[in-house]
């Protein structure tokens, strides 16, 4: 499918997990209060601990009833956006000739973005006049333009054109002109062009201005995260690289483009307790993605747009610790919410951040502390008589830990039988079966953290014991004439194996999780 992330988590609300490629749920199936459908998109399987079920996406897309092709859309999209284009031209010269839509941009100091951002006003008589003569009302329905009722939904509002990524106009969104309005602010609704959950306002624009600064070497590069369609064009027409959430939690979809990034994001939401909530919680998001993070800290009452850009460059706070000390100062985050995030984060990021709750407040990190000590037992772990060295190999390269070039060529053929399907297709690509899509998808969902180096040293230490055995197991019955070959072999093998003690040694003592299992 064209975005199967976005079908998914259009039914089952995805929650990532540390991995860009793998996603929680709780699953459709069985009674699920806690997520226990593991998904991994990058492999196409998925697996649920809660009912042992799993397998390949095919499956998982049958057994939600969701069409596995492609569906086409109902009108070609090129209809679309001719349609939006023509309506963006009648709004932009509505602007020109309505007194009160300009002075309300006037007054809120906003008329300079007219020309740049393409701002307009929408007039629902001349909008019909406008368009009517060119397309259908079946059509102006499916570009979002109208309810099926004939309703504009953007009456009387001030226009804002929404862009994606590749510089098409997709959507738009209406500012009342008078604040007693409510809402304030209105989208129009999805289409087969616009998922709201899926754009962030701007996104085209900072994309190029992020290409120029790393062009001219500026370091970091700060892409600022912002509340409002207005705060994103303010600091974008001061050459600064913003992206507007435009009153929508930050989606998955979202998440993927902003990690995908290289730049440091910068949060500079409204200063209220529900705004700084929301920078709190995407903060820890980004960490637990492993993206740098820094936080503006803005003054109550004044919103991005009503600061000066230089002034607001100075605002920064560059250290995660300090940032994170800021958002805790001004928010009530319960201590249990905090901990889950908590548990989610890279290890190298948990002590730094850990300081910043000591920092905050002692009791408070002594709260989370008990939180995450009460969350453990939850947390389903993978018993120690659960999981092979084998299965424990094929985890680390399926998730990138060991590359394949660090594998012996026979490594397939060393597997058990009931694995050497999913090492033949990690390291060939042959095609899966169901059921080795299912143990290929546990074992990715396996909460396992452990070193490349380890498992190889601990793999060559079992495959070295192996071949001495067989040794011992053919001397028993080998003609006496053999035995001196059958002797040099054997020493061979001995020396190997104690070779391979040694860089085992050598690599456990770096690694709890393998010397726990007593490898």
């Amino acid at each position: 499918m064209a975005d199967l992330f976005a079908v998914l988590d259009e039914v089952l609300e995805l929650v990532p997990t540390g991995d860009p490629e793998q996603f929680r749920a709780c699953c459709p199936f069985h009674s699920d209060m806690h997520p226990s459908l593991y998904i991994h998109l990058g492999k196409g399987v998925w697996y649920c601990f809660g009912c042992q079920e799993g397998g390949t996406m095919t499956t998982l897309l049958r057994r939600l009833g969701i069409e596995a092709t492609e569906r086409s859309s109902e009108m070609k999209q090129p209809i679309l956006l001719q349609i939006l284009q023509d309506a963006q031209q009648c709004f932009k010269s509505t602007l020109v000739l309505h007194r009160v839509a300009r002075y309300y941009l006037q007054k809120t100091n906003r008329e300079r973005f007219c020309n740049v951002f393409g701002l307009g006003f929408c007039d629902p008589q001349r909008l019909r006049a406008s368009l009517s003569t060119k397309y259908t009302d079946e059509q102006l329905v499916q570009a979002g333009l109208q309810a099926r009722s004939g309703q504009v939904f953007l009456a009387n509002r001030i226009t804002i054109p929404i862009y994606d990524i590749n510089k098409r106009l997709v959507a738009f969104a209406g500012r009342a002109l008078s604040d007693n309005v409510r809402p304030k602010y209105l989208n129009t609704p999805n289409t087969a062009l616009y998922q709201k959950r899926h754009i962030l306002y701007g996104a085209h624009l900072a994309t190029d201005l992020i290409k120029t600064q790393r062009q001219l070497g500026k370091k970091p590069v700060l892409l600022w995260l912002v509340e409002g369609y207005f705060d994103a064009m303010h600091l974008l027409a001061a050459g600064i690289p913003a992206v507007a959430l435009c009153g929508t939690a930050l989606s998955i979809n979202q998440l993927r483009w902003l990690t995908s990034l290289p730049v440091t994001i910068c949060l500079a939401l409204d200063p209220d307790p529900a705004g700084l909530t929301r920078a709190l919680e995407i903060f820890l998001t980004l960490r637990v993605y492993g993206v740098e993070t820094a936080v503006c800290s803005l003054p109550d009452g004044k919103d991005v747009d009503q600061c000066d850009p230089k002034w607001l460059q100075s605002r920064v706070v560059h250290d995660a610790t300090r940032a994170l000390a800021h958002l805790l100062f001004h928010t009530s985050y319960p201590p249990m919410k905090l901990a889950r995030f908590f548990m989610r984060l890279p290890r190298r990021d948990r002590s730094e951040l850990y300081r910043a709750l000591l920092t905050y407040s002692p009791d408070y990190a002594a709260a989370v502390s008990q939180a995450i000590r009460a969350l453990r037992p939850r947390q389903r772990r993978v018993p120690k008589s659960g999981i092979t060295l084998a299965e424990l190999l094929l985890s680390a390269v399926a998730k990138g830990i060991i590359s394949q070039q660090e594998l012996p060529r026979d490594f397939p053929d060393q597997l058990p039988q009931a694995l050497r399907g999913i090492g033949k297709h990690l390291l060939s690509g042959e095609p899966l079966s169901e059921k080795d899509a299912k143990t290929l998808a546990r074992l990715l969902a396996s909460p396992l953290e452990v070193s490349g180096r380890a498992l190889l040293a601990a793999w060559k230490v079992e495959q070295a014991r192996r071949a001495v055995i067989r040794i011992l197991e053919e001397a028993k019955t080998a003609p006496e004439e053999t035995l001196p070959a059958l002797e040099q072999r054997f020493l061979e093998a001995d020396m190997a194996l104690r070779q391979a003690l040694a860089e085992r040694d050598a690599a456990i003592a770096t690694d709890d999780f393998l010397a726990a299992l007593d490898f």
